[in-house]
Order: structure tokens, then sequence, then C-alpha cells
């Protein structure tokens, strides 16, 4: 880390100037945003330091949150452009843009001494980490100010216009494609910059219609069509986890749907069956009383679903895929590796979720490339404040075809948090979530970014996806 003996003048006066906001009890965000805003403006009020917590989520991954500070920083860009500190909205892009930096602060601090730096959270002694890294983050932050102001002169300068494609107004919208049968609202989803209202809509008259996409609804036998897509084997690295080796596996195309999962609750040999429990600890209520629905179109991912609803449900279709007499070309394959090679339908690992969602390319941050796309996810950039349909965003697709592993509802994995490599399922410590969802920001959909919860726990944004591979050891 740099000296205060090595600083630049300048620099020596971010360093002091947080050191003193963290004296005074802010946090490490808060700290951060006020110390460079002075540092370029002279005062920061008080609502640019409350408002830099509601952006301190990170940006893109534990390793990389950099306690908040960089995530929040990106109030001081939108001071930069001008921008008030009531409109949200439009500083969603200025911490996009944060984002988009975040190798650079890796490359200068490591992913450990990142992750040390997050989990202090507050301080202001010289030992804690904050006050070693916050202000070398704050140097950062502001060459990246001044690249961001060089490229929107020059861009201004070399008059680069980007073609806006019109859209009726929305209620117009609906009344023109109100006839309009699946093929044809489908069709409008390749449009990709629909707006996401509209998108959302479609997914709803989807929904009324029947909609009969491959692996979003029932088959005719009245069990979850799943549509499976092949991930070849490959390597993966886990952050703070280290590497781990994927054979072959299938991942569904989508996370379960409302209605796919409603067939294992109606089921009578389904959620309330004793088998699909056994040896999870879990408590008899909950595995006598699922929970509800939060945004109840059928084709909508399942939400409100617990990590221990997911994986009885995983073993309920196992059995139900060995009686299975459907022609249909994948399903035979499928139940073929169940019945002859001990296969499983189960939860994917967050490994095996990962390779998938990245098509084995650790450089895709997102399923569709490098760079974040508003138009290929759905996630709290939207301001939608629900989930959609499944695949609504054609565009996001990831290389291996799967859709949706950004955003719309976060997605359960089979492993431990704390202890990745662990996949007991009798254990009742944290398991992991991935992909983001309608409720976060896009910087939470980055392909290697790890959430966690409770496996008990039930939850509006969260869902889940399923594999069928080897049994796991």
């Amino acid at each position: 880390m740099i000296n205060y003996e090595q600083m630049t003048p300048e620099q020596q006066q971010v360093w002091d100037k947080i050191n003193e906001m963290m004296d005074v009890s802010y946090g490490c965000a808060e700290s951060f945003v006020a110390a460079v805003g002075e540092h370029l403006w002279g005062d920061v009020d008080d609502s640019i330091k409350m408002i830099s917590t509601g952006f301190s989520g990170g940006v893109g991954g534990t390793h990389e949150e950099l306690c908040g500070g960089v995530s929040g920083a990106a109030i001081i860009i939108g001071l930069l452009y001008g921008r008030t500190t009531n409109d949200e909205a439009l500083m969603i892009r200025c911490k996009r843009l944060i984002a988009a930096q975040r190798d650079r602060f890796i490359e200068e601090f490591g992913t450990t001494v990142c992750q040390e730096l997050r989990d202090a959270q507050f301080g202001a002694d010289e030992e804690n980490p904050c006050s070693a890294m916050i202000a070398p983050a704050a140097f950062i932050l502001l060459d990246i100010l001044e690249e961001e102001k060089q490229r929107e002169k020059n861009s201004i300068k070399e008059k680069v216009t980007t073609p806006v494609t019109k859209f009726l107004p929305l209620e117009e919208f609906i009344i023109k494609h109100s006839k309009d049968d699946q093929q044809s609202l489908l069709k409008q989803l390749e449009q990709n910059d629909l707006p996401h209202g509209y998108r959302s809509w479609i997914g709803e008259k989807l929904s009324i219609l029947g909609d009969q996409r491959p692996g979003v609804g029932l088959t005719v036998e009245g069990s979850p069509d799943i549509f499976w897509l092949d991930v070849k084997s490959g390597n993966v690295k886990i952050e703070r986890a280290g590497q781990f080796e994927v054979e072959e596996f299938y991942l569904a195309k989508y996370p379960v749907t409302n209605q796919q999962f409603s067939s294992f609750i109606k089921d009578q040999d389904g959620y309330k069956n004793p088998d699909w429990w056994l040896g999870l600890a879990v408590d008899d209520q909950s595995k006598m009383d699922p929970g509800e629905q939060r945004f109840q179109n059928f084709n909508n991912p399942r939400d409100n679903v617990s990590w221990y609803d997911a994986v009885a449900f995983c073993r309920w279709l196992t059995e139900g895929i060995k009686k299975q007499k459907s022609p249909q070309k994948d399903i035979q394959e499928i139940r073929k590796r169940i019945v002859d090679e001990d296969w499983e339908i189960r939860l994917p690992t967050e490994w095996e979720w990962q390779l998938a969602a990245t098509g084995g390319n650790p450089e895709n941050k997102f399923p569709w490339g490098l760079e974040w796309d508003d138009s290929k996810a759905h996630t709290k950039h939207n301001q939608l404040n629900q989930s959609m349909a499944v695949g609504m965003y054609p565009a996001g697709i990831s290389q291996i075809g799967a859709l949706d592993m950004s955003g719309n509802v976060w997605e359960w994995c089979l492993n431990s948090y704390e202890s990745p490599e662990d996949i007991n399922l009798k254990r009742s410590d944290r398991r992991v979530l991935r992909g983001g969802s309608w409720y976060h920001w896009g910087s939470y959909a980055h392909t290697d970014m790890r959430s966690r919860y409770f496996p008990d726990h039930r939850y509006n944004a969260g869902g889940f996806r399923l594999a069928c591979g080897k049994p796991l050891p």
C-alpha cells in the first residue's frame, strides 16, 4: 500500500479527509464518498452521505465490494454529471461505471485484502484496513472520474449519437398487440431496446394464452416440462474457495416456474410425501406448508421457495422421470441417464452454475459477455418491483443457451456458503445463491457474485434452477 510520505499533496488531502470523516463515526462508504466529494467540490451534505449507504452493496462480487465504498462512490460520479441526489434512477448508470472498473481495484489490492476491507465495515484507526485502503481506492476513483470526463468530451466533439428506436406508448402497444399469438409476441422480445414494462406485459399475456414454450409449463402427463441443456466439462475458479473440476451435466434453460412447482404441491405423492424430506434439517411445519407464490403468473419463476423446498422438488422429479413414457428425445436421454447411470435431478453446485453462466469463459462477467447491459436482464434497474415471466430477455442468453442467469430471481445452489466444497444435505448452515434478482441492482448479477442464506429462508426474489448429473459424494 502507498505510504503517506509517498502521496502527492492532492492524495494526502483525500487521505486526511477520509480519516477525519471516519474519526467522527462515518462508515467507510460514507467517508469515502464524502471525502472524495469534498475534495472535488468543497462540501457534501448529509443527504449525500446517507444515500451512499444505499449504494454500498458492492460492485459485482464479495471480494470486490471494497466495503461498499467504491459502489457508494457512484454518487460522486452522479454529482459530476450534475444529477440530483433524488434522481436515483439516473444514478444507476453511475454505479455501473464503477462496476465496469472493478478489475482495476482488484489488480491494485488483490482479492484477499479487498475481502478484509469488506469484513471490517467500520473503523477510524490506522490499524483498520479501512484506513489503509479507502484512500488508495479514492485515488483510483479520481482517475476514473477524469477519464470519464475526457471520454464524454471526446464523444461530444465527435458528435457520436445512438439511434433511438421509437415505441408506441405502452397503452397503445397493448391495444395493438392484444390479439397477437404467441409467436408474434415472442418476436417483439427480439428488439433489444424494447422497454422493460413491455416485456413484462408480454410475459403476462403469454401466461393468459397458456405459454407453450418448451421448458416453461407441463408435459401432456402433467409433470414439469424441463428444457435440458448439455453443459460440457470444465474448470471453474470460485472466489475464496478454489478451483473446481466440473464433469458434464445438464442444466435447465429456465428457472423452475410457478406452474411447474405447483404441480409438485398438487401431486398426492408430491410436497407432503415425507420421503422427499428425509435427512433434511427442516421443521415439520415447513414440510406441510409451502411458501405462497408472490407473483402469480404461471410462467413466472417460482418464488418464496426455500432450499429445502427445492431439494424435495428435485427428489420428487427424479422419481417421476423414471416413470415417464414421453417420446421427447431430451426426456428420454435424461431418463436413460437416471435409470441406467444413477444420475439424479438436483440443484447445481455453484461451480456448475458458474460454468453454465459463463460458458466456460471466465471473462464473461455476465452470461452475454464482459459489460453490463440493461436490455439483457431483469434487475432493479428496470424499476418494475416484481419478477416477470421467464425468458423475456432472449438477448441475455448464455453461451450454453440458458436464460435468466442474471436477474429475475436468485437461484439456490447445492453447496454450503462457508464451506463451498461441502454438499452434505444434512447441514443446516447457509447455502449459496447465484444470479441476482429483480429486487437487486445489476451489480449483483455478475456470474461470480456469491450470495447466501439459511436453507429454510423463503424470499419473493428467490427461486431455483434444476441440474441433472452424477450423484455427488
